[in-house]
């Protein structure tokens, strides 16, 4: 079947020749095949002297296997049963025979388990032997001294306690036949295999004894030892790195270290030569040495140059536009780094907890991480800020944009207005200071996505007048403004239920008001918030924002209007 394994061959396909004669020869082998009974009992009475396990061990390049033999000694007889035997063909890839012989011994401290937890031989003595010397020196020392492979198993096979390994001659070693392959006729007369090596009948001092390799430096699969602590430091780099979570706090406790002109640039960009010299150390010396970088580096596509300060940069296609010098030329950092988890931690904070989106193309204005969004993505999606604030929201089938929607046109030409609130503010900073209510009104464009934000102190038509003003005076007259008739409001608490009731009729009158400008005001009809989505999504992000940001911490007017500012530019600076 393995060899059937290495030709690729499709279930309908026609044998080759000699696997068809391998074939046919086996399967002729049982129209001759013998009669073989094998003794159920075990040979054990209450007067047996002693009770002993015996495994053996043994592998070829094709197989290795593994049996057990029962020892039960009486006062005149010596009888020795098998008890337990598995083979299992060796791997397709090249393994060393020493290696399979080492696996032959794991699958033999397995099948030794088992037959201990089968039949409640816990204290029965276990003899286990092997004709390999190279794997009974591995066995017999301990497992930090060898590669991983040889490690993992002699770590397995050692957890088997009271356990005496014994080494066998190969001729003696009835696992051979498991390992090599014999037929069935042959395998009757087989005495080796049915009754183990003859010497098991004989006493222990008769039994073969243990031969070691002679000179332990000339054993495989030692592990070799590095005393240099230079190599494990360029690894790993300066800990300083680890020990804060925040960039700006690692900025300014290393420019106390460096005391250059500029602390935080020069900080900065200390920690991003040692981040590439750690990750690209091999691209930096091709690309000093003028070579090209080879095409299995990550950074092949970049196509990389260093620049005049020694920084590893993207060349990009922007050379002729107007940006600045980073934004055409990124520094590049690695996805894993410890510094590029603070950066990206210090953007996302910088755009107020922003998307993945939003977070990168911050980010680009001066570094490039290899790996894109990825990273990004992954950061965001373990902020437990952003965490607690995504939920689930509900997939429907929408109807066609208005035309006021899908038409060019400039900015705020035709407006949603949504109100969203109240927000309890402070008259003054300090403690004990009393608070009020606060409403905000959004501005939203219909064509741009472009929001307005301010801040109304009231329900009132003046309170709404004195804000549209200021919004028209900085941003233009609208044509044409939308709004919900309020009824979206109806759910939230008495208080709110209340003020809308008068609300909703000063909305009427602030519409006659406005059309000396030329502006038309249209309501959305009763009951329908989804027509007023574009706003509703403004006020989402917004309130989203203002909840990782804010919280639950009481502002003054100046403050709440501040950061409401803020949220506008962050918003405004969204790609379209």
């Amino acid at each position: 079947m393995q060899n059937l394994w290495t030709c690729n061959l499709e279930w309908d396909e026609i044998l080759p020749h000699d696997l068809s004669l391998q074939w046919n020869e086996y399967t002729n082998s049982f129209q001759t095949c013998p009669v073989i009974r094998i003794p159920r009992w075990l040979g054990i009475t209450r007067d047996c002297s002693s009770i002993e396990l015996h495994g053996f061990a043994d592998a070829s390049t094709s197989a290795f296997g593994a049996v057990v033999y029962l020892r039960v000694s009486r006062a005149d007889d010596v009888r020795v049963s098998l008890l337990f035997s598995k083979t299992k063909v060796a791997p397709l890839k090249r393994v060393t025979i020493p290696r399979l012989e080492l696996c032959a011994a794991v699958l033999l401290v397995r099948l030794i388990k088992r037959v201990r937890a089968t039949l409640d031989f816990n204290e029965v003595p276990i003899f286990l032997w092997s004709d390999s010397t190279v794997a009974l020196s591995w066995i017999c020392s301990h497992p930090s001294r060898w590669k991983d492979f040889v490690r993992n198993r002699v770590t397995e096979i050692q957890e088997l306690s009271h356990v005496h390994w014994r080494y066998v001659p190969t001729k003696e070693n009835p696992a051979d036949l498991s390992s090599r392959g014999v037929s069935v006729t042959k395998l009757e007369a087989e005495t080796l295999w049915w009754n183990g090596p003859s010497w098991l009948r004989s006493p222990p001092s008769e039994w073969p004894s243990l031969r070691t390799n002679s000179d332990a430096k000339e054993i495989p699969e030692a592990r070799s030892i590095h005393t240099s602590n230079t190599a494990t430091a360029m690894k790993k780099g300066w800990d300083l790195k680890l020990k804060y979570s925040s960039l700006n706090k690692l900025l300014r406790v290393t420019a106390w270290y460096i005391l250059s002109p500029d602390e935080l640039n020069d900080s900065l960009m200390f920690w991003v030569r040692e981040c590439q010299q750690l990750h690209f150390s091999d691209e930096i010396q091709i690309l000093t040495d003028g070579r090209v970088v080879p095409r299995s580096s990550s950074l092949f596509r970049l196509s990389p140059f260093i620049d005049g300060k020694g920084f590893l940069r993207v060349t990009g296609r922007l050379r002729f536009s107007n940006l600045d010098w980073n934004e055409k030329h990124p520094i590049i950092l690695p996805k894993d780094s410890p510094i590029t988890i603070l950066l990206i931690d210090k953007h996302h904070r910088a755009t107020l907890h922003g998307g993945t989106q939003l977070t990168l193309s911050s980010i680009r204005r001066h570094f490039w991480i290899v790996g894109g969004r990825v990273p990004v993505r992954s950061f965001i999606h373990r902020c437990m800020i952003c965490a607690k604030q995504r939920a689930v929201i509900s997939q429907q089938l929408m109807g066609q944009l208005p035309p006021s929607r899908v038409i060019s046109s400039r900015p705020f030409l035709h407006t949603g207005v949504d109100y969203a609130g109240p927000f309890h503010l402070k008259h003054l900073r300090g403690r004990g200071s009393k608070t009020y209510k606060g409403y905000l009104i959004l501005f939203v464009c219909l064509a741009t996505s472009a929001v307005h934000l301010e801040v109304a102190t009231d329900y009132s038509t003046s309170g709404f007048l004195a804000a549209y003003k200021r919004f028209s005076g900085r941003r233009g007259i609208s044509e044409c403004l939308y709004s919900d008739c309020g009824t979206n409001l109806v759910g939230a608490d008495r208080e709110l239920r209340s003020m809308f009731s008068a609300a909703s009729k000063e909305w009427k009158e602030m519409a006659s008001l406005l059309s000396g400008d030329g502006t038309r005001w249209k309501f959305n009809p009763p009951g329908a918030p989804h027509f007023g989505g574009k706003w509703e999504a403004g006020v989402k992000s917004v309130k989203s924002h203002l909840r990782k940001v804010v919280g639950s911490t009481l502002l003054t007017y100046e403050e709440f209007n501040t950061v409401l500012i803020q949220i506008e530019a962050v918003l405004n600076s969204r790609p379209l």
